[in-house]
């Protein structure tokens, strides 16, 4: 992800979501301490059928990949009133309900200005 700063300048900035990672506990265990027992009841039917309705309605649940790159900065229109630099930003992605796994697009650097402003505000 790439995150403008006050000169307009960009900076990468990534992340992952690791879906087997497991909880830390509060609590201090030695390395010879077995893990804590558990009272649970193991979930219903209907309980399965209501993570299974998630996962249809929140893809991000699916364990899928969508990768954003932002690259190659270019000056478009130059020697005119109207210049202006576009970045080249290409996802990879294993979500089915992409058409191709890897897409490319041109954007102007306003339309991550929108974006920014947008998710700013939707996010604080």
């Amino acid at each position: 992800m790439a995150v403008i700063d006050q000169q307009d300048n960009f900076s990468n900035i990534s992340w992952h979501s690791d879906n087997q990672r497991q909880h830390q506990t509060t609590g201090f265990q030695g390395e010879n301490s077995p893990p804590p027992a558990l009272d649970v009841e193991p979930p219903s039917a209907e309980d399965q059928r209501h993570g299974e309705e998630l996962l249809e309605e929140d893809p991000g649940m699916s364990g899928d990949v969508l990768e954003c790159t932002v690259s190659e900065p270019r000056k478009e229109s130059d020697g005119t009133k109207d210049a202006f630099v576009s970045y080249l930003v290409t996802t990879n992605s294993t979500f089915a309900v992409f058409q191709k796994p890897t897409f490319t697009a041109r954007r102007r650097f306003t339309d991550f200005l929108y974006l920014y402003k947008s998710l700013s505000r939707e996010y604080p």
